[in-house]
């Protein structure tokens, strides 16, 4: 007969040292984007000894993501929070050219409205039983 063993590991609890809090504070005065600030910031908090919730209260996260963002640091380095591609609407134009982008399509769809309107009178003249 075989017997089998389930081990259950605890969640590894890494720690930061204060030379790296004090980095962390170095890159948030030199960042300037909210979302790595966010990170950032939470990170260094966790590093000052405070818990998940309290950090993801401050910074607004669920407190996995809190965990999330400081386990990456703590494996990978800085690098971890700063790059890395992001979920969400990334925006590749301007607000100027969005709204030209739109003006011009509600142009062309006004052109193809008509258009379809006057096919459709034409369609309703050839064959009189059949109204699309």
């Amino acid at each position: 007969m075989i017997e089998y063993i389930w081990v259950m590991e605890m969640a590894k609890a890494y720690t930061i040292s204060e030379e790296q809090v004090q980095q962390l504070k170095k890159h948030r005065k030199q960042n300037k984007d909210k979302k790595v600030e966010k990170r950032l910031k939470a990170v260094q908090l966790r590093g000052e000894g405070m818990e998940n919730e309290e950090v993801s209260r401050i910074v607004e996260a669920h407190p996995k993501v809190v965990s999330r963002w400081f386990c990456q640091y703590a494996k990978n380095g800085i690098n971890a929070l700063l790059k890395g591609k992001r979920p969400g609407n990334h925006r590749n134009m301007t607000l100027q050219e969005e709204s030209d982008l739109i003006a011009k399509f509600k142009k062309k769809l006004k052109r193809a409205m008509r258009h379809s309107k006057r096919d459709k009178n034409c369609l309703l003249r050839k064959d009189r039983a059949q109204v699309w």
